[in-house]
């Protein structure tokens, strides 16, 4: 260590050159250890980050494409919302099931169609009919994935100031964290939600660093109103309030008067309003009502699902943030308590710092806003993964070489914890203990939890060995490389055999071939959307018995799908009414029953019971429609269908929708419907149950 000349204190520190001065006494300190393997690979793939970045993105995702089908809830609904994008043209406001769908904003589902585009410009987009299958919605995750992990980057880079080394750190942090994996293997639109919002972080605090910086100012407010209208209002939340905070934490308020903020307002209003415009001419007034007072103000304040305590993220990012919250118990917290702590503290107002003052009230701002909105799902952190990212892989890799070794072997203790959960699950499903299934509320057909197993005790064995000498380099490529083998088996075995419980794919397509023999399609308190895209085509979907009871009976051959306890409880329920399959779906059991009669019930339907004029679904290109027989004088306009043809069970059936008006969309029992069921599932939101069962 090197000494100046103006020498402090004996044994003080030098908070210029960051380095001790030791006694006079002292003799010269030892040299630095020598440079690990790790070190030096980190340094070798840090000479262009974003290429191994990409390369191991591309391996944790590309060879599971095709791998499962679509889930409940969101991906089957989603899907069936971009049928409408493609078919029926629905670019501004979205449709599910043939009617308006007022809870998610379109820009993800244009980003979809760039993706279907390009593959079948490349030949890659399989044999799903036009290309809308799994593999497009799990390339559209992937791609998210992509840009969010740039974006990371880019975060590091310019606002951080990190060097190349301390980027690439934080994107792999990202690519071996469990969490971010499982979501880039969901078709949500939350990656790009986040990937923009960050984006808007980079342009903005970019602008604010000068006196005036219209282009970046702009940028910034821009990317921020596509992020709102990619998922929602947070879109606007986290990047503007992170910058008021930044402002008066730099005591530079009045940088908020510039002209620059006033052009990038005008261009963030000019794009909201936009849609807001075409959604008022190309819906009736009371859809923008449902979205500005159910969809934002009600999730905000007093959502009717997935409702949590203010504490709920302070008891999930510890889950959500795994194998790295296990860098908290070796980080040298005294420091943040000496006088060396606060100056540093104190520092992050000066220009020099002010990257990292940013980081940090991104992260603590964007964690109190969620905390305080009603609605909370583990998934809505994800645009505090970036700035966290960042700090993260700034400690990993300042670790000591002593603190990197207990980092690493807590990391082991975790994997041998995952490995024995694992082999505990595979026994439990070889000798049937109750006891497991109950507590995993699981059917335990799970497949692959050997190998699973398997590579996760080597793992272990090879983080627990390594680590006295890896170093926070070796912590970061060794967490990478065990996530990129491990969601191979992980992808390609065990989350196929779970679509038994997690997809509606069965029951879908069993409808969708009712439907081609001419049965009228009719659910009860399902929620919306679930069985449509395997269907290919839109149901009626009814939330009232009576409305139920009133469809069964104007039609001669209707197939109705709900679940078990409704369809216990059916009091009206027809005598010749017959089962044909139940499956658990996450965690309900649903019932398809199908009924045929010579002619349609006479039975009188009750006043103030509307069932008419329900949704058209047009035949294919060269095939000619079918009409249910109906009685002379009913006031029930039958549903067409499309002619029966043969059917490829393994394709997806596509639709060509027309919307209906008449179609109910009470919000109050939209609402039960979705307290009932749960919503907006992601991979870690709830354990699923149960298995499928064709009669």
């Amino acid at each position: 260590m090197t000494q100046t000349e103006n020498t402090p204190d004996a044994g003080q520190h030098d908070l210029h050159s960051q380095t001790v001065t030791p006694d006079a006494s002292t003799e010269a300190a030892p040299a630095a250890p020598q440079r690990t393997v790790c070190e030096r690979i980190l340094d070798i793939l840090a000479f262009q980050p974003l290429i191994p970045l990409t390369i191991l993105l591309a391996l944790q995702t590309v060879f599971m494409l095709d791998a499962r089908a679509l889930w409940y809830s969101d991906e089957v609904r989603y899907a069936n919302v971009f049928e409408h994008v493609v078919n029926a043209g629905k670019w501004i406001v979205l449709h599910l099931n043939g009617v308006p769908y007022p809870d998610k904003p379109p820009v993800y589902f244009w980003l979809l169609e760039g993706i279907r585009q390009g593959m079948q410009a490349a030949g890659i987009a399989g044999d799903a009919p036009q290309g809308i299958g799994p593999r497009l919605f799990f390339s559209g995750a992937a791609v998210s994935a992509l840009f969010y992990i740039w974006a990371t980057y880019a975060l590091a880079r310019r606002v951080a100031a990190a060097d190349k080394r301390t980027a690439l750190g934080a994107g792999l942090v990202l690519l071996s964290v469990f969490y971010f994996i499982g979501v880039s293997h969901y078709s949500r639109m939350d990656l790009l939600f986040a990937a923009l919002i960050t984006l808007s972080h980079i342009c903005l605090f970019t602008g604010w660093k000068k006196e005036k910086s219209t282009f970046w100012i702009v940028c910034g407010f821009a990317f921020a109103a596509l992020a709102t209208l990619t998922k929602g209002p947070l879109g606007l939340a986290f990047p503007l309030v992170t910058s008021v905070l930044f402002l008066l934490w730099r005591g530079k308020p009045r940088r908020l008067a510039g002209a620059d903020v006033a052009a990038g307002a005008g261009v963030m209003l000019f794009i909201l309003l936009a849609w807001v415009m075409g959604a008022y001419l190309t819906e009736q007034p009371d859809f923008l009502y449902n979205i500005f007072h159910d969809q934002i103000y009600r999730r905000a304040t007093h959502t009717w699902h997935h409702s949590q305590p203010w504490w709920h993220y302070m008891a999930t990012l510890p889950a959500a943030w795994m194998p790295w919250t296990l860098l908290l118990p070796v980080l040298p917290f005294g420091f943040l308590l000496s006088k060396k702590g606060a100056r540093a503290v104190a520092a992050s107002r000066t220009p020099e710092k002010e990257g990292m003052a940013y980081l940090w009230i991104a992260f603590l701002n964007g964690f109190a806003i969620l905390s305080a909105v009603s609605i909370k799902i583990i998934i809505y952190l994800l645009p505090l993964f970036a700035p966290l990212a960042v700090l993260t892989a700034g400690g990993i890799l300042s670790l000591s070489r002593a603190r990197a070794k207990w980092l690493m072997r807590l990391m082991a203790l975790l994997l041998l914890a995952l490995a024995a959960a694992l082999v505990t699950l595979q026994l439990g499903q070889m000798f049937g203990w109750e006891w497991l299934t109950k507590a995993v509320r699981w059917p335990l057909a799970l497949e692959g939890l050997w190998i699973l197993a398997a590579v996760s005790a080597a793992g272990a064995a090879i983080m627990w060995v390594a680590a006295p000498a890896a170093g926070g380099a070796g912590a970061l490529l060794l967490a990478v490389l065990f996530t990129t083998v491990w969601i191979q088996p992980l992808g390609l075995i065990t989350a196929p055999s779970m679509d038994n419980v997690m997809s509606p794919r069965m029951q879908g397509e069993l409808i969708g071939s009712y439907i081609e023999k001419g049965y009228t399609p009719v659910t009860y308190k399902v929620y919306s959307g679930t069985y449509t895209f395997y269907a290919g085509a839109d149901l009626l979907e009814l939330d009232e018995w009576a409305d139920v009871d009133a469809a069964v009976s104007a039609h001669r051959k209707t197939v109705v799908a709900m679940r078990t306890k409704h369809w216990d409880t059916w009091e009206n329920k027809p005598a010749d009414m017959r089962e044909v399959s139940r499956q658990w779906i996450v965690d309900q059991e649903y019932v398809v029953a199908v009924r045929e009669t010579s002619s349609p019930d006479q039975t009188e339907v009750s006043a103030g019971t509307e069932v008419s004029a329900q949704t058209e679904v047009p035949a294919e290109s060269g095939q000619t429609g079918e009409h249910a027989d109906l009685p002379a004088d009913s006031a029930t306009a039958p549903v067409q269908l499309p002619a029966a043809n043969a059917t490829d069970s393994t394709a997806t059936q596509q639709s060509a929708i027309t919307p209906s008006a008449d179609m109910p969309a009470d919000d109050a029992s939209q609402a039960d419907t979705a307290a009932e069921e749960g919503h907006e599932t992601s991979p870690a939101d709830a354990p699923a149950q149960g298995n499928a069962t064709t009669i």
